[in-house]
């Protein structure tokens, strides 16, 4: 085999094994070392709140829940969604243009517990999913710089994630909004790789945040202080 060639493909395999060991430890960095800590700020001071409607997004949900913790909020409408494929497209479709006038079956978010929000929306028929567009809705009067707002988006078929973020962003631009986590993939391993390098990208793993001073009738004002507390170990 004539050298040059030989030495090409020496040279292509040394590669191809360090990318390959690169990414495996990448992963395992991620998954592995940072881990949630039990920190001391409570886990209920997190809320991931998303509309179930396919397995997309409840599996985007599940790996986040698996990384921060936090209480799961899970909307659905009061009418259940019919099964027949034309039927579920007509009423979607209506109720994107008239997101008002959804009745939850199951609301019971109270925003005042939380601090973080997880807003999952999956892309139907090319919007936004009209669920979370009652439920951005229904936030915007309470948002403000306290709260933290930190969208994921699943789509199939057509990308309109873009037009998702806009509408999610315009609702909640008085929070302390961070970049969002947007997959079409169904792959398990895949989304938990996307999802940590995600959380590590825009600082969840290591966000400070500054709790605020208490405000009970009881409190003295002397003992009114805030305090920087880490909501992951090092």
């Amino acid at each position: 085999m004539n050298k040059k060639l030989l030495s090409g493909i020496i040279l292509v395999s040394i590669l191809v094994i360090g990318l390959v060991a690169y990414f495996i430890g990448r992963r395992n960095y991620l998954s592995k070392e940072i881990k949630p800590g039990v920190g001391a700020i409570s886990t209920q001071r997190i809320a991931i709140v998303y509309h179930p409607i396919n397995q997309g997004i409840i599996r985007i949900a599940d790996i986040i829940k698996s990384r921060v913790g936090g209480d799961v909020y899970t909307l659905e409408p009061y009418t259940p969604y019919p099964s027949n494929p034309a039927e579920l497209k007509a009423r979607i479709t209506y109720e994107q243009k008239h997101p008002e006038k959804i009745v939850f079956k199951n609301n019971n978010f109270d925003i005042k517990k939380y601090h973080i929000i997880f807003i999952g929306a999956p892309v139907l028929y090319n919007q936004m999913s009209p669920i979370m567009m009652r439920f951005v809705m229904d936030i915007e009067p309470s948002m403000s710089e306290k709260y933290i707002t930190i969208p994921f988006v699943y789509y199939e078929g057509r990308d309109e994630a873009k037009e998702t973020y806009k509408y999610i962003y315009s609702y909640t631009k008085y929070s302390t909004r961070k970049n969002g986590y947007t997959s079409t993939l169904l792959d398990k391993q895949a989304n938990e790789m996307y999802i940590d390098l995600w959380l590590n990208d825009i600082n969840f793993y290591r966000y400070e945040l500054e709790d605020v001073k208490d405000s009970s009738k009881n409190a003295s004002s002397s003992n009114d202080k805030k305090v920087k507390k880490s909501i992951f170990k090092k």
